[in-house]
């Protein structure tokens, strides 16, 4: 079904609330914003939410590694060694990466013993309030918006 077939089958709230999506998504930057937006309308799953987290995740404590390595020490005196600048911050995304990626298998909290505390990470609202929705599966998730693939960007 195409996208616009699809929006003209949806009742008119749920049009409204597509539509909504579609330009939040594609102001995000969303590469795929369809797929994004019919999980949310038709599974009830928090996409914008999760899409936001995720999408957030990659500049801020990903990508950014790349190009701020060279300016510790330990990196500086890896470069006068002979080790690549290039491969150096390879190494700090493949690393950022992968703490970023068990932190969200760690949020995730799939198999919390029965007599202690846990803990969810849940949608809110505008105002702060939640949703009821969790942001689950987040771990799996990661690996589809790396925005140095071409695929980034779809669920």
């Amino acid at each position: 079904m195409s996208e616009e077939a699809w929006l003209r089958q949806l009742s008119d709230s749920d049009r409204r609330q597509a539509e909504s999506l579609l330009r939040e998504l594609a102001t995000l930057g969303c590469r795929d914003p369809y797929s994004w937006a019919g999980a949310e309308i038709e599974a009830d799953i928090p996409q914008l939410a999760r899409y936001r987290f995720l999408h957030d995740l990659w500049p801020r404590l990903i990508d950014a590694w790349p190009d701020a390595v060279t300016g510790h020490e330990a990196a500086r005196r890896a470069v006068r060694a002979g080790a690549s600048p290039d491969d150096l911050g390879a190494l700090a995304r493949t690393v950022a990466y992968e703490t970023v990626a068990a932190m969200l298998v760690h949020l995730a909290d799939e198999h919390p013993p029965a007599d202690l505390p846990s803990w969810r990470l849940t949608e809110v609202d505008a105002t702060g309030a939640p949703t009821g929705r969790g942001l689950l599966g987040l771990d799996t998730e990661l690996p589809a918006l790396d925005p140095s693939t071409p695929q980034g960007g779809r669920p």
